[in-house]
């Protein structure tokens, strides 16, 4: 049996962890969840690595790689920072886009870091040691119509696109375990 693990939030048929969801399996911060090694076929974080103190990107990024099994995939996004400032400059409104600063209605909806395809790249492949597959933006396309994944990086597998395909708005990484050969 494969095993789900969702970090932020609640997913029904996953294990969840989440540090202020009270639904959750596990009330603990991503970057230090005290789940077994190996344990997760698929980890989903979806939308938290941006409430998470920049300092603690790294760690959060390293705890998925320590909780994948060795063929494991992780999918993770984060807000478009270039997106969200986009937006903001172009149509003014207070308060800002939640993209930028998160929704604030409690504790857990702050964000404190932000990223662009580029620094998520860096920090998987470069700061935490992970295999960054791909990144992918996605996003509306011009007339709100249909949804646009573009690859920015790597390749995206055809597994994971169908995994991923409710996913909407933001940065998508497809990270897995560096290989030890």
């Amino acid at each position: 049996m494969k095993m789900k693990l969702s970090i932020g939030g609640w997913k029904a048929g996953y294990v969840n962890v989440d540090l202020y969801d009270k639904r959750a399996d596990y009330m603990r911060p991503i970057w230090d969840t005290g789940l077994d090694d190996s344990a997760y076929d698929w980890i989903e974080a979806i939308h938290v690595l941006e409430h998470c103190p920049y300092q603690q990107v790294v760690p959060a990024l390293k705890e998925i790689g320590r909780l994948l099994t060795p063929s494991g995939s992780a999918a993770v996004m984060v807000p478009d920072l270039s997106r969200a400032f986009r937006m903001q400059l172009e149509k003014p409104c207070w308060p800002p886009f939640a993209a930028i600063y998160g929704n604030q209605k409690n504790e857990g909806q702050f964000h404190h870091t932000c990223f662009s395809p580029e620094t998520l790249a860096t920090v998987i492949s470069q700061n935490a040691g992970l295999r960054l597959v791909s990144i992918e933006t996605i996003d509306y396309n011009a007339d709100r119509t249909a949804i646009e994944r573009i690859t920015r990086i790597g390749n995206p597998t055809p597994d994971f696109t169908r995994l991923t395909a409710r996913i909407r708005i933001g940065i998508l990484a497809h990270i897995k375990k560096l290989s030890r050969t």
